[in-house]
């Protein structure tokens, strides 16, 4: 963003004097990676009733994954995934759940991935 900023001061009653215009560059950052930002994660079939299959797109490797349940808690921690797995979710009660995972890029790198819903019937 880049905000222009100007200002006008007063000394006693004198007209006021007007400063040179600035230009402010703010970089805001959502705290994920560029690169990452927009891949995701596939969870299907959604909602879910027995098995979860989550698919990552070829150029990363899906490392570990957490069931996250909407008050924060982890619910089932897997690691050794391959890009497409299938997750058992027969045993958790009805309810929405967050998927967090973890993945590695072409370069070795490790990151996580915007968290998706799923939905247990």
């Amino acid at each position: 963003y880049i905000l222009n900023n100007k200002a006008d001061i007063y000394f006693d009653f004198n007209p006021a004097v007007t400063t040179n215009t600035i230009f402010n560059t703010l970089d805001v950052s959502v705290g994920l990676n560029e690169h990452l930002a927009n891949k995701t994660i596939q969870l299907f079939p959604n909602p879910v009733n027995k098995k979860l299959f989550i698919k990552v797109e070829n150029t990363l490797s899906l490392t570990a994954v957490r069931i996250i349940d909407l008050q924060g808690r982890e619910i089932r921690n897997i690691t050794q995934l391959v890009n497409t797995t299938s997750i058992d979710v027969s045993t958790l009660q009805s309810g929405i759940y967050l998927i967090d995972a973890i993945v590695k890029d072409a370069k070795g790198l490790t990151y996580h991935l915007a968290p998706q819903r799923f939905v247990k019937e």
